[in-house]
């Protein structure tokens, strides 16, 4: 399906994920994120829109040349999509409610698809997830881009 005009991305590789409220000058700009440049973060309590947001980057993901890879439930099954991911250069990973999924991760192999989760967004591999505002600060702190869901305060993300 043809997305809105607002959500197509320019320039074509760009995947719009947000629309930044500017009300000083009574304004809204699309925020759009290279998945080549760094993962993208969105961050906000249970029902901010964070899932809706990955769904609207995956729903992109072919406009930018990208594959979009949902991270699996299952702690297994996520470490093998993981582990293939790595192996394909187009691929974009959606990781949703992460310090769930990495907490479920830490049981499998050691902890190493925990390192492999935080390694992909140390490389700037392709990577957005989405997480509630007392996520650890590590999964920001490479970020291209970090959104905050309205209902958060900006003080206490992260």
């Amino acid at each position: 399906p043809a997305l809105p005009p607002v959500w197509r991305a320019e320039p074509r590789d760009h995947i719009a994920i947000a629309l930044a409220d500017h009300p000083e000058r009574r304004a809204r700009s699309r925020v759009a994120w290279d998945p080549r440049a760094g993962a993208a973060v969105i961050v906000g309590p249970a029902r901010s829109g964070r899932t809706s947001a990955l769904r609207a980057i995956a729903a992109q993901a072919e406009l930018a040349g990208m594959r979009a890879v949902w991270l699996p439930r299952d702690p297994r099954e996520a470490a093998r999509t993981l582990a293939l991911a790595e192996r394909i250069d187009d691929v974009l990973l959606l990781v949703d409610d992460a310090q769930a999924c990495l907490t479920r991760l830490a049981a499998v192999d050691e902890g190493a698809a925990v390192d492999a989760v935080h390694a992909r967004l140390q490389t700037g591999r392709p990577t957005a997830l989405a997480c509630a505002p007392h996520a650890p600060a590590r999964l920001a702190g490479t970020a291209a881009v970090l959104a905050v869901m309205v209902g958060t305060d900006a003080q206490a993300m992260l």
